[in-house]
């Protein structure tokens, strides 16, 4: 559904009391694509996220050469925002001699194709929005290039072209801008036959979890759904407490992801001190949120990387957050925040940024003026698409059912910005 520019966020009276779903993960399925592309004969995943991230990857490998079908989710309980995609692999051949790659804003997509057609001996372009084109891609293009490959681009980013084939050998990854460029030579590492060095991570390690997976031969990869998009309910819940959120689909108790610790009740209450590098991945902005709608002080530290995602993630929290009436002060890797006196009624700029969009709408959620009327406004709430196509009708179900465990009229939460319903 399309959205429109601005929309209202009414505030959850109620306690939060519904069954919802999360959408797949957009880490694990743009890594089974590569892995799925580099394997023999087909692969099919179950439960893969069909959003905006996940369309370039496949769109990208199709360019490639290789064939995908995509099907309707098949899950016990389907989520609109999955899909069942079978990859025909080439076992590490690229079909195509020359393709033009475009990869939007999507970081996990430009880091890993770029290592990906490493492997090939024709000649490739990757390119994407203006914002991807300002993100470091230097690392994998300093791993491919001591292997052999020749990369022509401009001061360490995109637009870039590359031309393979890698060599075997050992390389050293630099995981000081990202530890996607790590993640991107694992992939390739059993293809090329190279041993990678490096830095470690939760999401490196995640990486390293899916490459012990495929060790084993299987026809069906279930892709897990997305801790990160499931922290938003769950801190959802816990902002109005007194009801029960049941998820139909959620990440398993042993999941690799880093942001599952926010289903495991670590981190809450918010505590005062957060390492992005090493407590939290995405859902570090669901926890800045709550701590600021719980009006708790909060420090975030090693959180450089943020200023290089979809926006300067720490510059935009800064901005908003003080915008809201939440004393808020940036450092070049930390954010620190103090208690707000007051909220303030406020307009909130996303930055084409979707986990900015979404982790405002949580605190949206609270009555802050105490007066039950919206008094955010979130521009651009359709950027959610990136990893969370229906992100704001899971909100609204939520609050329906809520109102109606509760007994009570539903109130609609996501109206226009005349205060018209979004949704029925």
């Amino acid at each position: 559904m399309n959205l429109p520019d601005a929309i209202l966020i009414r505030p959850l009276t109620v306690p939060v009391n519904a069954t919802i779903s999360a959408p797949g993960s957009k880490s694990l399925t743009n890594r089974a694509l590569i892995l799925a592309a580099l394997s023999e004969g087909s692969t099919q995943l179950q439960g893969a996220l069909w959003s905006e991230d996940t369309e370039w990857m496949v769109n990208a490998l199709r360019n490639l050469g290789f064939q995908i079908e995509i099907d309707p989710d098949r899950s016990e309980q389907p989520n609109a925002c999955n899909r069942f995609i079978t990859v025909f692999g080439r076992g590490g051949l690229i079909p195509a001699r020359e393709a033009d790659l475009y990869v939007g804003t999507a970081g996990t997509v430009a880091r890993f194709l770029t290592a990906f057609c490493a492997l090939g001996s024709g000649r490739y372009r990757i390119h994407g929005t203006p914002r991807m084109h300002e993100r470091p891609m230097k690392g994998v293009f300093d791993a491919i290039r001591s292997l052999g490959v020749e990369v022509e681009e401009t001061s360490g980013r995109l637009p870039a072209t590359i031309h393979g084939p890698i060599r075997s050998g050992r390389v050293f990854v630099s995981g000081e801008d990202s530890s996607q460029f790590a993640s991107a030579m694992l992939l390739i590492s059993q293809a090329a036959g190279i041993e990678v060095d490096g830095p470690s991570s939760p999401y490196i390690e995640m990486t390293r979890v899916l490459l012990e997976e495929w060790k084993i031969s299987s026809p069906t990869r279930a892709i897990e759904p997305d801790a990160s998009s499931a922290s938003y309910f769950t801190v959802l819940q816990r902002l109005h407490p007194g009801g029960v959120l049941h998820m139909e689909q959620r990440p398993p108790r042993r999941s690799s992801q880093v942001d599952f610790c926010i289903e495991e009740h670590r981190f809450w209450p918010p505590p005062e001190r957060v390492s992005r590098e090493k407590d939290l991945g995405d859902a570090v902005l669901t926890l800045v949120m709550a701590a600021a709608a719980m009006k708790r002080p909060f420090h975030l530290i090693d959180a450089a990387h943020l200023r290089d995602q979809e926006c300067d993630r720490i510059a935009a929290l800064a901005t908003e957050l003080g915008k809201c009436g939440v004393p808020t002060r940036a450092l070049p890797d930390e954010l620190i925040l103090e208690p707000a006196k007051n909220f303030k009624r406020a307009v909130i700029q996303t930055y084409q940024d979707h986990r900015i969009a979404m982790s405002f709408a949580i605190l949206a959620s609270i009555d802050a003026m105490g007066d039950g009327n919206p008094w955010l406004t979130l521009e651009n709430p359709s950027c959610v698409i990136k990893t969370f196509p229906n992100f704001f009708e899971t909100m609204e179900s939520t609050v329906r059912q809520s109102y109606a465990a509760a007994g009570k009229p539903h109130l609609p939460m996501v109206l226009t910005s005349d205060g018209q319903p979004v949704f029925g």
